[in-house]
């Protein structure tokens, strides 16, 4: 048997500096401020796992005590401290492992016989059993090793960890880097409390801040008698204590916004790679061959070893945590909507921060729901259509009226004294305007009648060396709406509007900006109704004005897209462009035919020995030919040149039809 002293030393009589305010925000952390009048010693009750995030941010915030060092017991990496201890980088710690890392050690054996002492040498193992035929199922028994001991007086004692009850090591150093190594094999390690000790000299007030991570807060809204008169929202928080402290009258403040923030490995040791200066002539202690092979050499690499569990968060509406039960709610209880006090919010270039406004005392890992706001808003009880469906949503269209933005969550449409549906709220900053559905309409029923119109060339235009032609493109809707029920409704059903389209009707109309549908607000009363709209799109098609065929210009000058004169002149221009294009093709055949002959001309000229003259005289000629029919050729391009160019400067001259002579032309 193995016995290690376990050291542990901390100031568990330090007074604890108490938590004031905790900021909750929606990345997975919480601002922790603590304040409080403190004497010689006080301490920071601060999990292991929080350590990086609360070293890497901690600020002292005010106070009038001297504030010297913050020590902690340090935390080495896993890895680290197996190596430290003389332990191979394992997930556990087998007996065998424990004797070896004695090894040149001096130990204490007690054994039957009494107690052998010096120093370890050598441990061998493990031994065989020697296994009896009698009994094919002997009992399972722990390993044994040998083990080897040098006494004081140069004697070798040899003898079984069999007959040993107990080894003891004098090394203390050793010890405490055992069991270092130990408490880094804990399963729940991460959550064991380092405590930040505070060297003061001299008492009085302090106050300290840190981030730390945290479950994510959310947020649950109730909209009561939406339509009404006078209609109220209310949101009510959810947060969570998962420290193993206490709360007691903590102010708790809730940040929607979202502020970077991430791990960084901060408090464990971190120790950085040296450049290696060996002498002129490098020597060894050891054969570099002596226990490896040079593959093996080449593939070393230094691994990272993970420790601690890996969690996980939520973001607006999704997870981080979930409420306790009875016991969680009953510590603070829920006040009614009507007796939450309004703070006024804190609003910064990034956030929007609620203020609770009561004070919350919450136990360790318990929850809680906290009342955020209750004000009057204003809303819309109303029957809608998504685009292109046919199916009927009950819905509320909410106007953020209240001076607060709210945040995304979940919410409860309460009417009549009792539910009316569910629905999640995106975030919506003052002023803001949603369509949020909250349940199916069975007695209200639509058929759409689509009719796509052919489309209506409206402008031509001359911009950036290009013609632009603006078309109307008009869809025509006939809504048939049945409504089956004693009263009227108001239906809004949403229409396919994109880009710069407008709806061409006398009703009202509205944007959801964050889902992107427009609305048409309908009247329908019991019975049927038939509304036709139209919706108008416009769309752009670009060219090069010398890419457009005559014929096409004057035709745009019949429909009176522009101005006729311009236009016919331009096509005018587009017709001798024409004419020289066919000039260049049909010169560019010359030139080609021209080219084949002189090839084959100077192939022959290679070829023949004898009568080359007439060849060279004629392959002369053809040269000839070839200049004069490259310099007309340029002279052509030039002359195309300059009929593009005074295209272009006649369409300067083009004017847009306007809306009024359009309209006269419609």
């Amino acid at each position: 048997m193995l016995t290690i002293a376990l050291l542990f030393c901390h100031a568990n009589a330090a007074e604890v500096l108490p938590v004031e305010r905790v900021r909750f925000y929606e990345t997975g952390v919480a601002w922790f401020e603590r304040r409080g009048s403190v004497s010689q010693a006080a301490t920071l009750p601060i999990p292991t796992s929080h350590l990086d995030d609360a070293l890497k941010s901690l600020v002292v915030l005010d106070g009038d005590v001297n504030l010297g060092a913050i020590t902690f017991p340090s935390a080495p990496a896993g890895d680290a401290a197996r190596v430290n201890a003389g332990l191979s980088d394992a997930s556990h710690i087998h007996y065998q492992e424990a004797l070896q890392a004695l090894l040149g050690t001096h130990v204490t054996l007690q054994t039957g016989h009494g107690p052998i002492s010096g120093t370890l040498l050598d441990v061998q193992g493990p031994l065989l059993v020697a296994t009896s035929t009698e009994n094919p199922y002997p009992k399972a028994q722990l390993p044994h090793f040998a083990v080897t001991v040098l006494g004081a007086d140069g004697t070798l004692e040899r003898t079984t960890t069999e007959a040993v009850r107990s080894i003891q090591t004098a090394d203390v150093d050793l010890t405490e880097r055992l069991a270092v190594a130990a408490q880094t094999l804990v399963a729940n390690r991460a959550q064991r409390s380092k405590g930040l000790d505070l060297q003061l000299h001299g008492g009085g007030e302090l106050a300290l801040g840190y981030v730390a991570e945290a479950p994510v807060w959310r947020v649950s809204y109730r909209i009561t008698d939406p339509g009404a008169e006078v209609a109220r929202v209310s949101g009510w928080a959810l947060i969570h204590n998962n420290t193993a402290e206490d709360w007691s009258n903590v102010q708790i403040e809730l940040a929607n916004g979202e502020p970077d923030s991430f791990l960084y490995p901060f408090a464990a040791p971190r120790y950085a790679d040296r450049e290696l200066l060996t002498p002129d002539r490098p020597m060894a202690t050891v054969s570099q061959l002596a226990t490896t092979t040079v593959d093996e050499m080449w593939q070393v690499t230094r691994g990272l070893t993970v420790s601690g569990g890996v969690g996980s968060h939520g973001y607006g509406m999704g997870g981080g945590g979930s409420a306790s039960g009875a016991g969680g709610m009953g510590t603070t209880g829920v006040a009614s909507a009507g007796t939450i006090k309004a703070i006024p919010p804190i609003e910064t270039p990034s956030q929007f921060i609620y203020v609770v406004a009561r004070p919350v005392t919450l136990p360790a890992h318990h929850s809680a729901l906290v009342p955020m706001l209750d004000e009057p808003v204003h809303t819309e009880d109303v029957v809608t259509f998504d685009t292109q469906s046919s199916t009927a949503r009950s819905a509320v269209w909410v106007n953020n009226t209240t001076t607060r933005t709210l945040p995304a969550g979940v919410l409860s449409v309460i009417q009549q004294g009792g539910l009316a549906g569910e629905a999640k709220l995106r975030r919506l900053k003052p002023t803001e305007t949603q369509m949020v559905s909250f349940g199916t309409e069975r007695d209200v029923t639509l058929a759409r009648h689509t009719e796509q119109l052919p489309d209506i060339p409206k402008d031509l235009r001359y911009a950036h060396k290009r013609l632009v032609l603006d078309n109307v493109q008009t869809t025509s809707h006939a809504l048939t709406i049945h409504n089956r029920t004693q009263g009227d409704k108001e239906v809004w059903v949403g229409m396919a509007v994109t880009g710069s389209g407008t709806l061409d009707t006398e009703n009202r109309t509205e944007l959801d900006r964050e889902t992107g549908a427009t609305y048409v607000v309908l009247a329908a009363a019991p019975g049927e109704s038939v509304e036709r709209i139209e919706a108008v799109n416009r769309s752009s098609q670009h060219w090069q004005p010398e890419d457009i065929a005559a014929d096409q210009y004057r035709e745009w000058a019949e429909l009176g897209l522009g101005d006729v004169s311009v236009l016919r002149q331009v096509a005018d221009l587009r017709d001798d462009l024409q004419r020289e294009e066919k000039r260049s093709r049909r010169m560019e055949d010359e030139l080609e035919r021209a080219r084949t002959q002189i090839d084959g001309l100077r192939e022959s000229i290679n070829a023949t020995e004898e009568g080359a003259s007439p060849l060279t005289r004629q392959a002369a000629a053809v040269e000839q030919e070839i200049r004069k029919l490259s310099a007309r050729a340029t002279e052509q391009e030039s002359t195309q040149a300059q009929i593009i160019a005074s295209l272009h400067r006649a369409l300067e001259g083009l004017v847009p039809v306007g809306e009024e002579v359009a309209a006269q032309r419609d």
